[in-house]
Order: structure tokens, then sequence, then C-alpha cells
């Protein structure tokens, strides 16, 4: 195939056929019992080994590489690495609440993909 709708339409039949359920009786139980578990469900519990400290956080920080595109907020790596030495302390804070509550804050789920200018 050469043609982008007849591409299109392929890739969306295949994965029609994928994804149907051979038995609807069977599917609309699955889906209740999905939906019955999912109501009380939390997580894994909030261990220590899964907390950030301000060790980790350096370390991962200095290990980023230098001179990349800067997020959303013209944020760089290179803010993060020479600011004041306060900033780990509050991001691995940052960091943890968000893990204790499972909630992710919608500005952190925005990125942007940059490319690199071509020669020619």
């Amino acid at each position: 195939m050469t043609d982008d709708v007849q591409i299109a339409e392929a890739f969306a039949d295949h994965f029609r056929k994928t994804c149907t359920s051979f038995n609807e009786d069977q599917s609309s139980r699955l889906q209740v019992i999905y939906e019955s578990r999912r109501q009380n469900y939390t997580g894994d519990p909030f261990l220590n080994v899964y907390k950030f400290d301000v060790e980790l956080f350096e370390t991962v920080s200095y290990k980023m590489k230098r001179g990349k595109a800067a997020d959303l907020d013209e944020l760089t790596v290179e803010h993060v690495v020479y600011s004041h030495p306060v900033l780990a302390v509050i991001l691995s804070r940052l960091f943890n609440l968000i893990m204790s509550v499972g909630h992710v804050p919608y500005g952190f789920r925005l990125s942007t993909v940059r490319s690199a200018p071509t020669n020619g």
C-alpha cells in the first residue's frame, strides 16, 4: 500500500479486530469486576525506599546533559544545577508530596519536543 488513507484504514481495521471482544457476556462481566476493584484501588504504599532525598536529586541533576533545549517554562538543566542549594530540598519535598498523594500536577504533564536545526 502506498496511499495514506488506505494505510490508515488498514491500521484501524487491524486494531479494531484485535481489540474487539469475542464474547460480549465475558467482556461485560470483566468490565464489572474491573470497575469494582478500581473503585477502592489506592496503589502500593509509599514506602521510604521510594522517597526522594536531596542527595538523589543532586546526583540525578548533575548527571543530566547540559546545553539542551529549555522546557515550557524556559528552564534548563543549568538553571537547576547552578541554583541555590535550597532548590534541591524544595523539589525533593515536592516530588515526595506528589508520590504520597498520587497526583501529578497538570503542568508536569505538558512537554514540547524541539528538533535540532538541519544543515542545508
